[in-house]
């Protein structure tokens, strides 16, 4: 027989601020950057990362604190001239940049930003020297800009990432047992958010408090072919 599932409440998530960006020795130098914006040697930085290694968060936080015209890549592609210019008066943020198909609008926006000194926060998955575009003149201003990596989680932000998505999920996770999954859980931030999700599925089922055995199971489930355990 199944076990009966526990029903589970969804709330509002209430707006990320600054001070709630999760910074580790992984990505501080990134958000320094980003967030040291009015004293950039030029108006445009690239940050870039890893999926889920906060990227939209990075964007939508500088966007409120500098002020700026936040883009997706999907509403840059469609922008009509009027709207890019809207950088020749505010700053902007382009958020996955490298996924912007419209390189004409792409090289407009930067072109906007820096006629009249503003600001132009760039957010990718690679660095944008590495950009398949075509547009030399495009590819001149993306191969000359400051870029600086996220990289992969540390220990410490794999810490502070689980309990962040636990949180989410209302999943009080013990320090002895977040210790336990930190060392065995793959440096990655799409690694640390998918075990999250299969542990409150776990949750869910069992109806009980996440243990070290139901920790321990919700990590053999995920594991491929390498050994995480020891016999302890």
């Amino acid at each position: 027989m199944d076990e009966p599932k526990q029903l589970r409440l969804v709330f509002p998530e209430r707006p990320v601020k600054r001070d709630d960006l999760i910074v580790t020795d992984a990505n501080v130098a990134a958000i320094d950057a980003a967030f040291a914006w009015q004293e950039w040697p030029s108006n445009l930085l690239c940050i870039f990362g890893p999926p889920m290694c906060g990227l939209g968060l990075v964007a939508n936080t500088w966007a409120s604190d500098s002020e700026a015209v936040l883009f997706d890549h999907t509403s840059l592609d469609s922008a009509d001239t009027n709207t890019i210019s809207q950088l020749t008066w505010s700053n902007g943020t382009i958020d996955l940049a490298d996924a912007v198909t419209n390189e004409a609008n792409l090289l407009a926006a930067i072109n906007f930003a820096t006629s009249e000194d503003k600001r132009l926060l760039l957010t990718a998955r690679s660095h944008p020297a590495s950009w398949s575009h075509k547009s030399p003149d495009l590819r001149s201003r993306l191969s000359n800009m400051t870029a600086v990596e996220i990289g992969p989680p540390d220990d410490e932000m794999v810490l502070k990432r689980l309990d962040a998505a636990c949180r989410r999920r209302f999943i009080r996770l013990k320090p002895e047992d977040a210790n336990y999954i930190m060392i065995r859980i793959e440096k990655s931030y799409v690694a640390i958010e998918d075990y999250v999700r299969r542990l409150d599925r776990a949750v869910a089922i069992s109806g009980r408090p996440p243990s070290v055995h139901l920790a321990r199971s919700v990590l053999e489930e995920g594991a491929d072919t390498r050994t995480l355990f020891d016999d302890t």
